[in-house]
Order: structure tokens, then C-alpha cells, then sequence
């Protein structure tokens, strides 16, 4: 069993949200850089949810995201 099998579904198959954006803010520290692969994993979350919680904070100018490579992407709180 993956960790996302057990994990909650809604009606149309969707995962349940575990975590709030504020919850995915606080697992971060300050100007130190993360994947999204490094944070979902301290924080119990797929990488793909991890992601699109950090693209959302983003937009929302809470955090910086630099592109080092076509597939490398790193996340720092600011």
C-alpha cells in the first residue's frame, strides 16, 4: 500500500486537503531552501500536493521559487 492509498478520498475521487497553506508556511524555516520532494516528505505529503501547496503560496507572496534547471526547482519562506 502507497502513503496516498489510505489517505482520504472525496465524493469524486479527489484527495481530502490534510494540511492548510498556513500548516505547509510553518513546516518551512526562513530563507532556507527546499524541494518539493524534501518539504512533502517532512511534512507527510506527496510530492505533487507538496507542489501545488507551494505554488498557491507563491502566488500569494509568501514564498521565492528558483528554477535551477529545466526539472530542478527550489522554495525559500520569506
Amino acid at each position: 500500500m502507497t502513503q496516498t492509498d489510505s489517505q482520504p478520498r472525496k465524493d469524486d475521487g479527489q484527495f481530502t486537503t490534510r494540511m492548510n497553506l498556513n500548516e505547509v508556511l510553518d513546516g518551512m524555516r526562513t530563507g532556507e531552501p527546499y524541494t518539493a520532494r524534501e518539504l512533502g516528505d517532512a511534512l507527510g505529503l506527496p510530492r505533487t500536493t507538496t507542489n501545488y501547496y507551494l505554488n498557491q503560496l507563491h502566488d500569494a507572496g509568501k514564498v521565492r521559487k528558483k528554477k535551477f534547471h529545466a526539472t530542478r526547482v527550489v522554495w525559500m519562506k520569506l
